[in-house]
């Protein structure tokens, strides 16, 4: 996903079907996003995106419906995601 200093840069998450190797449909994750996380139960994806002049976001999205949810604010440029129990 190129970058260009200045712009806001959409991001898009697609979901893959593992046992057919078939991707759905992209769902808008963020702007600059650059990683994902999975939650242990498969239930949420977690899509760090970069803050553009501004902070960064995570923005969960609910694996059963593929939807996002609303962006959780947190400190710029979210580089990694760690999900722990």
């Amino acid at each position: 996903m190129p970058c260009c200093p200045g712009r806001a840069q959409g991001s898009t998450l697609t979901p893959i079907t593992v046992t057919t190797n078939k991707a759905g449909r992209p769902v808008k994750a963020g702007k600059r996003s650059i990683a994902v996380a999975i939650t242990p139960d498969g239930k949420t994806a977690y899509v760090a995106n970069i803050g553009n002049f501004g902070p960064g976001t995570v923005t969960p999205v609910a694996t059963s419906t593929n939807t996002a949810e609303k962006p959780i604010r947190v400190g710029a440029g979210p580089t990694a995601l760690i999900i722990a129990r």
